[in-house]
């Protein structure tokens, strides 16, 4: 039902009548309340009023205002004007309708702090992987690698001596998700959770990660069924038209947004993109050295409208920093933020790839386990 997700009010009522009953049976609710905000977006083009930031959720999206009050309430304010209503929205119906599988609970649960365990769904025999996964103190602020180089940890021997073994066919050909649990807050410097991840895949500490932050349900649903783009967003800087998963370049910007956006319970999954990218060169968009390019493809996507972006599996750039400028003001120029770069992923060929990229996922309550 509506109600269960916080839709009560009368615009979403008013719409809903609009559709015969044997249409809207034949599809979710989570479906119609997509359809709901995406036309509601796109036929009112709603901002936010700072004197009344619950006004807009429950007049023009039909929220409850418990449920409105308990959106704004969970973000800074800063965090919440950033992104248009509409976002807030989609995001909440997707709180609502993800959910950690009881198997999974389990399992991290009976996890040990800053050492890596390997997760299959439905598999009972969820086991540590043994010597060599924990995150070692890398000391320092800087969360550089200190000069390492290789896979670190214990060889293919010892691992093996340590993993359970597999005996049927299907378990063999299930994937196995690493998973690490921070012992306390994250540290924007610190690079350790990330590098044990790195080591386990046998790959160099020092080779690059791509980072996207979500909340647990988000993180499990994500890493066992792979990226939805039905649950992506569309009007953020690349794409007007078409949805995107997003991934940050840096780990701190990673960790930033888990303090600001899910601060009870934040999960990252590190990926390396470095063969998804490659295997796609002729479909990535690359607009790291057009600034101006970049400014029509943010002005456009932002607006909502069709540009460059939407014909190709993988755009690169730099972030927006004015996200709300750009949200009140559709004329407003994009400004592009110095240091943070993202890439979006579009389509089910890149998300594909891109699900075949993860390394591992990193969980943490950033206000201490």
């Amino acid at each position: 039902m509506p109600a269960d997700y916080g839709f009560t009010g009368s615009a979403w009522s008013d719409w809903r009548e609009q559709i015969a009953d044997e249409i809207f049976v034949e599809q979710s609710i989570v479906y119609w309340l997509r359809a709901f905000i995406a036309d509601t977006e796109r036929n009112q083009h709603p901002v936010w009023d700072e004197s009344n930031l619950t006004g807009g959720l429950i007049d023009i999206f039909g929220m409850s205002p418990d449920a409105a009050y308990k959106l704004v309430r969970s973000l800074p304010v800063s965090v919440l004007l950033s992104q248009s209503q509409a976002y807030w929205a989609r995001e909440w119906v997707r709180e609502h309708e993800q959910a950690v599988s009881r198997d999974f609970q389990i399992f991290v649960a009976g996890l040990s702090a800053d050492q890596v365990y390997e997760y299959t769904e439905g598999d009972s025999d969820n086991s540590d992987i043994g010597a060599g996964s924990e995150a070692e103190d890398e000391g320092g602020a800087s969360g550089e690698d200190g000069g390492q180089s290789g896979s670190g940890g214990d060889d293919d021997e010892d691992d093996d001596d340590d993993v359970d073994s597999i005996d049927s066919p299907d378990a063999a050909d299930a994937v196995r998700i690493p998973v690490i649990k921070s012992g306390g807050a994250l540290r924007a410097t610190d690079l350790s959770l990330v590098h044990a991840l790195l080591r386990h895949a046998n790959r160099p500490v020092d080779g690059r990660c791509w980072y996207h932050t979500t909340d647990w349900a988000g993180g499990y649903d994500i890493a066992v069924n792979g990226i939805d783009q039905s649950r992506g967003q569309t009007c953020q800087d690349f794409g007007g038209r078409t949805s995107s998963y997003y991934l940050n370049h840096e780990w701190h910007a990673a960790v930033d947004w888990g303090v600001q956006r899910f601060p009870r319970n934040t999960a990252i999954l590190v990926y390396d993109l470095s063969d998804a990218l490659a295997s796609h060169t002729d479909k990535t968009l690359d607009l790291t050295e057009d600034p101006r390019l970049w400014s029509r493809v943010v002005r456009a996507s932002r607006s909502g409208k069709a540009n460059d972006s939407d014909g190709h599996r993988f755009v690169i750039g730099p972030q927006a920093k004015n996200g709300k400028d750009l949200i009140k003001n559709k004329t407003a120029a994009p400004k592009k933020h110095d240091t943070l770069q993202q890439t979006a992923v579009k389509g089910n060929a890149a998300s594909t790839a891109t699900n075949q990229s993860l390394i591992g996922v990193i969980l943490t309550n950033q206000r201490g386990m």
